[in-house]
């Protein structure tokens, strides 16, 4: 079941990739969800639907989880349909030709091994990360054929415990915030 925070992005995509090129292309979305999440700046999304609306209503965190997700959901798509995966990688976050590979295997060797507190906080040391989760979501869910959403968006009982995990941290964060408001 999707959550909330994926139905918004996924409708914000879909009802700008329905306008056709050059929105419908896989650099124009992931520059405009790269430009929400780093500047709140929903602009390369429409207005048709109030498809920017429903991304407005998501915070950077949201937006983080969903990324995260997305990359257990892969994995487990491609465990599934017999994709050959890396296994490792001798990269280092400081590496400046890190690939996206590179990017989602060490982050899920971090979520394996750590606290998600480690995860955010490369998340926010390392911008490039964020930028390479993206284009991996954007590329996986709606531009390759190999993926996309129904196939990214089967439960996997194995992965599971991994979604529940960043599921939980995110929550958690969201409580804190909210109560620092009041």
């Amino acid at each position: 079941m999707k959550s909330e925070q994926l139905q918004c992005i996924d409708y914000a995509i879909e009802m700008t990739r329905n306008k056709g090129v050059p929105f419908n292309t896989r650099n124009a979305m992931s520059a405009a969800l790269s430009q929400y999440y780093f500047n709140s700046n929903s602009g390369g999304f429409t207005k048709n639907g109030n498809a920017r609306g429903y991304l407005e209503t998501l915070s950077k965190n949201d937006i983080e989880k969903e990324l995260l997700i997305e990359i257990i959901k892969k994995q487990a798509c491609a465990t599934r349909k017999g994709y050959h995966q890396k296994l490792s990688t001798s990269k280092t976050f400081d590496d400046e030709d890190l690939t996206i590979e590179d990017t989602e295997l060490l982050l899920t060797g971090i979520m394996n091994q750590t606290r998600m507190e480690a995860v955010k906080y490369l998340l926010e040391k390392y911008p490039k990360l964020i930028n390479q989760l993206i284009d991996s979501f954007v590329d996986a869910r709606y531009f390759n054929e190999s993926y996309g959403m129904q196939e990214l968006d089967i439960e996997n009982p194995y992965y599971q415990n991994m979604i529940d995990k960043i599921e939980n941290y995110y929550s958690e964060l969201k409580v804190n915030e909210q109560s620092k408001q009041y």
